[in-house]
């Protein structure tokens, strides 16, 4: 997958769980302390942090999960 398919699929999964969870960009940006345009770029593709290329190269590269460097989950 290239770079740029991947940062489509990847906004779009967040966009994804967000709606699923019942929360509006709004809602999101309050409790996160961030802005609702900010959202929007994350989930369109439009900000690109380029942080979340390397991790994906690195968990695969490390056969782990980026839920487990994040310490989302304690089980690599």
């Amino acid at each position: 997958m290239r770079y740029d398919e991947y940062m489509s699929e990847w906004a779009r999964r967040l966009a994804e769980r967000r709606e699923a969870a019942g929360y509006t960009q709004g809602q999101v940006a309050i409790t996160e302390d961030v802005t609702p345009q900010y959202l929007s770029k994350l989930e369109t593709g439009t900000n690109d942090p380029a942080v979340w290329g390397l991790l994906k190269r690195l968990v695969k590269k490390y056969r782990t999960s980026a839920d487990y460097i994040l310490g989302i989950i304690d089980d690599p």
